[in-house]
């Protein structure tokens, strides 16, 4: 007789990308959900990008915002009762999450669709990670 796992089959560990903007919100709670259904961990990743990082006091109130999105996802966290840590990293916003998600060997990432004109031009973090993704990768309208 085989054991099951008591995690279950799904994902154990789930890479989220939040921005402070709504879709990014509906990614976060749709993992949390996820998460909650699945017994999986929920790494939310905010991912400031290099030329805005450099910009003196541009870059402390979004570091001000970014500790505002961890507190938020805590408490969202221990409301739907699952494992879940933020992390505020600098970086191409894309790379970044491909990059952490091969570091915590994430099961899947999930990402708001942009709602920006200039990523239907030139492409969204969404379709940069899909392209290049290491796991599936989920786009919450």
């Amino acid at each position: 007789m085989t054991e099951v796992n008591a995690r279950g089959d799904g994902p154990h560990r789930l890479l989220v990308g939040v921005d402070g903007s709504d879709t990014s919100w509906r990614a976060v709670y749709y993992a949390l959900g996820r998460a909650r259904r699945e017994n999986s961990t929920v790494i939310a990743v905010n991912v400031m990008p290099v030329a805005v990082a450099g910009v003196g006091a541009g870059c402390a109130a979004l570091v001000d915002a970014g500790s505002e999105m961890g507190s938020q996802i805590e408490s969202l966290a221990r409301e739907y009762e699952v494992d879940a840590r933020f992390e505020s990293v600098i970086g191409d916003p894309a790379g970044a999450l491909l990059r952490l998600a091969t570091e915590y060997q994430a099961d899947g990432i999930v990402v708001g669709a942009s709602k920006a004109l200039v990523h239907k031009i030139f492409g969204s973090i969404a379709s940069r990670a899909v392209r290049r993704s290491p796991c599936p990768v989920t786009v919450v309208p």
